[in-house]
């Protein structure tokens, strides 16, 4: 079949290759997955995981009858609540800062100093200290979310809003397109894959820290079902709760990424996707 005869593709349709790509890319990890997983359940019907660790089998049981239990949907709730509320203040601080230190080398200069000494600390060392000023609440979720998952957000901002066109900038100046309009129509469209990009990074911290959290200060959530099952000895509960906090941090990327592409059809990298 020539060029000209190859079928159109319509418009927001993955082509045919694509499509095979995505196959390949959804298909490959979970197969890996059940293969580890069957391994896994084999190995421990013959006995040769520790008793303290159960199988696949026992942990599905374990889901099904949490989703019906108050406790476990409560804590998944408070969760999930805690690490939403954090993730969207620590959005919004960071894209300001960082939109900030785009526009702006004196800025970026005044920050960076403070971004490179804070941002490989892991936001945990300070929890002893948040949660003697703050107490077991929400409040400390927050900080401490802020403490650890704000860097990528401002970095990644930075860069986008500094890595504006300057074709398109250099027209802004020919048209007189100064201040506002100028951030709305030409730096920002093209920040936000960027900002994007640290707003999938920043949400899977959010999850890993607000648990981090519950688990050694609050006792609530996710986290306090894992602290009380190490405690109690219910290995189930602790290992089920763990797995739970992961497929959390699992959707929230993947819900991301679709938000993502349907924000940004319009970027090559989306279109490319459709090729």
């Amino acid at each position: 079949m020539s060029v000209l005869e190859t079928p159109p593709v319509k418009p927001g349709t993955a082509s045919p290759k694509a499509q095979r790509s995505r196959a390949v890319a959804w298909g490959l990890p979970l197969g890996v997955a059940l293969a580890i997983l069957l391994a896994w359940q084999l190995a421990e019907t013959a006995g040769l995981t520790p008793r303290t660790i159960p199988g696949p089998i026992e942990l599905v049981q374990w889901f099904v009858a949490a989703i019906f239990s108050p406790q476990f949907l409560t804590a998944l709730w408070q969760t999930i609540s805690a690490a939403f509320i954090s993730f969207v203040i620590t959005a919004v601080i960071g894209i300001v800062i960082g939109t900030a230190a785009g526009l702006s080398r004196s800025v970026s200069l005044l920050i960076g100093g403070v971004v490179e000494f804070f941002r490989p600390i892991p936001s945990v060392v300070y929890l002893p200290l948040v949660l003697l000023l703050f107490g077991l609440q929400i409040n400390s979720v927050i900080i401490l979310v802020i403490g650890g998952a704000i860097w990528p957000i401002i970095l990644q901002t930075a860069a986008g809003v500094a890595d504006a066109d300057p074709v398109l900038l250099d027209a802004a100046r020919v048209y007189r397109i100064k201040g506002a309009q100028r951030l709305r129509s030409i730096i920002i469209p093209g920040a936000l894959p960027f900002v994007a990009t640290g707003l999938r990074v920043a949400a899977t911290m959010a999850i890993v820290i607000t648990v981090t959290v519950e688990l050694l200060g609050t006792g609530k959530g996710l986290g306090g079902i894992m602290s009380g099952a190490y405690v109690s000895g219910a290995y189930v509960n602790l290992f089920g709760a763990a797995f739970t906090a992961a497929a959390l941090g699992l959707v929230t990327e993947q819900l991301l990424a679709w938000v993502e592409r349907r924000v940004l059809h319009w970027h090559p990298s989306s279109r490319l996707e459709l090729q």
